[in-house]
């Protein structure tokens, strides 16, 4: 683990997370958000702008990516079973930097665990973005904020101290 974690870090310089699985249980309310929200995306059309705006969801109105999303759900197989959650000790070997970006109003994590997960990780960033799930409706702030972080990693001006919350 040592010899692969060491050249890991030679090969990744930073990392990322857009709305991150596996940092915490999927919980209820993924499950709920994750049906309703699959569902929603076969209603009618005037129905189902009501529902992406509800669901803060506007990639539902876009027809091709959902045909696509559909023809790609029907050839896909699931593994049997889900990958692990990381434990705090891995996360704690993450040794460069990172930045967690996730909604205000995730289905997949919630702020307050994404604070918690990456308090852990000794050299990650926060950014939340509000009034959103995952950040995707907001997609020139999300771009923005990943471009700054990319640039502050390659300037060597990593900006905040571990675990800070930025935009929230």
């Amino acid at each position: 683990m040592a010899a692969v974690r060491s050249s890991a870090s030679a090969i990744c310089r930073s990392i990322t997370l857009l709305d991150p699985a596996g940092l915490a249980r999927l919980s209820a309310r993924f499950w709920w958000w994750f049906t309703i929200s699959g569902l929603a995306s076969l209603t009618p059309m005037p129905l189902r702008r009501r529902l992406a705006r509800w669901l803060d969801s506007p990639v539902m109105l876009e027809r091709e990516l959902m045909t696509l999303m559909w023809a790609g759900s029907r050839g896909y197989r699931m593994e049997p079973k889900f990958p692990a959650i990381l434990t705090d000790d891995e996360l704690r070997a993450i040794t460069v930097p990172v930045m967690l970006i996730t909604g205000a109003r995730s289905a997949l994590i919630t702020p307050a665990q994404a604070h918690d997960r990456a308090s852990l990780m000794p050299h990650a960033q926060i950014a939340v973005v509000p009034g959103s799930h995952g950040g995707f409706n907001r997609i020139d702030e999300l771009n923005d904020r990943i471009a700054a972080f990319i640039h502050a990693q390659a300037t060597g001006n990593p900006g905040g101290p571990a675990g800070t919350a930025t935009g929230n």
